[in-house]
Order: C-alpha cells, then structure tokens, then sequence
C-alpha cells in the first residue's frame, strides 16, 4: 500500500501543482512506510563488516594521514552514504543499524572524521537523513543510537564551527540545527541529537578557553 500511495501522490500532484507542491507531497509520505519491515541481522552484520572494511581501521586518525586518505576515498564514502546512511534501509530495523553506527562513530565521530564527513555534506543533509529515522527511537537501542548519531552530529558542527574561511557555512549549520529542533518534540531522536551535540560544543569551547 506504502507504493501505492506514493504513486498517487505523485500522479495527482504532477498534474495539479508546481514542482515544489509536487515535492512536499511527496515527502509527507511518513517515512518508515517505505522501510522494510525488518532487514536480517546476518546482513547488517555484513554490512558493518564492509564499513569497517572500506573505510579503514578504527585506531585514531590524528597521527595517521594514510588512514585520513583512506577514510575520505570514493570507496569508503560511498560506503558511508550509500550504505550506512540510508534510512529508508535500516529505518525499521535497530538492531542492525546499531552495528553500523558503532563502526562508523569510530570512525567518523572525532575531529578528523567530522571533517570529512562535513567537507561532502552539509548539516541540513545529514539531519535530513536523521529525520527518516522510521522507529529507530522507540527500540530498545535507542540511547546507544542517539548517543553515537551526536558525537558524529557535535564533530561536523566543530568542522564548520572552526573553519577559518567561511564563515556562511556555520551559520548554515547551526541555522539547520535549530529548524530541526523546532519541528522536532522534545524527546525524539533529532531534539537528543542537536541539543547534546549543541552542549557538548559549548562544554568544549568552555573547557579549550584560557581561564
């Protein structure tokens, strides 16, 4: 019924409406209905394994910049965006999503990786992700996936926070943060998300600054 409906929306928008009004039909379609019911946990463990193998080992990359080449190559970023950040894959399915996300905060969740991960995508687009979630929030591995989306989240924030050059960017960001806040109730895994990455960046700044 999921494609059936996404069908009509479509056909009676692209008649009626502009491409814009066509679009937000489309996207009201709740997005868990597109999921698969469950994926198998043979394959998300799989799929961690092909994370893990593509974008590296997951020893800290501040003193390593072959393993920082490695972690922003082709490969490993289409891992990345192509495999471990589809929602529409693991939005209904947690206890596989956990595992790639464990490989991927190791990998991604530190100064190095949020720069890399921010030099492909802006903020908006990563909480676009986020927000197709299905019920990602209502599993039992919810605080351990919310934990490990922010330290990704607070890593791209300091990336555009500390960059010398464009200023706009930051702005951008933080702009991106606080509309998904204020779309999202208190206690969703979006508001988790951008208020503990947004604390966790005040905390830093206050424990980095000369007393």
């Amino acid at each position: 019924s999921s494609v059936h409906d996404f069908v009509a929306a479509y056909m009676k928008t692209s008649k009626t409406s502009s491409k814009s009004s066509a679009y937000n039909a489309l996207i009201e379609i709740p997005s868990h209905s597109v999921c698969p019911a469950s994926v198998p946990i043979s394959i998300a463990r799989a799929c961690a394994s092909l994370v893990a193998v593509c974008c590296g080992t997951d020893i800290d990359t501040e003193f390593r910049p072959a393993i920082r080449v490695q972690r922003s190559s082709d490969l490993a970023l289409t891992c990345v965006f192509g495999v471990a950040f589809r929602m529409d894959l693991w939005g209904n399915s947690p206890e596989g999503f956990i595992l790639i996300l464990q490989e991927l905060t190791l990998r991604y969740g530190n100064v190095p990786g949020g720069q890399i991960l921010r030099r492909q995508i802006p903020i908006q687009t990563f909480l676009d992700y986020i927000r197709s979630a299905g019920t990602l929030e209502h599993s039992t591995e919810y605080p351990e996936i919310a934990d490990g989306l922010t330290d990704i989240l607070q890593h791209m924030l300091l990336a555009s926070l500390s960059h010398r050059k464009d200023i706009r960017m930051a702005e951008r960001d933080i702009a991106a943060c606080m509309g998904a806040l204020s779309d999202s109730p208190l206690g969703s895994l979006m508001a988790h998300m951008v208020l503990n990455s947004l604390l966790n960046i005040l905390e830093w700044c206050n424990n980095s600054s000369p007393s």
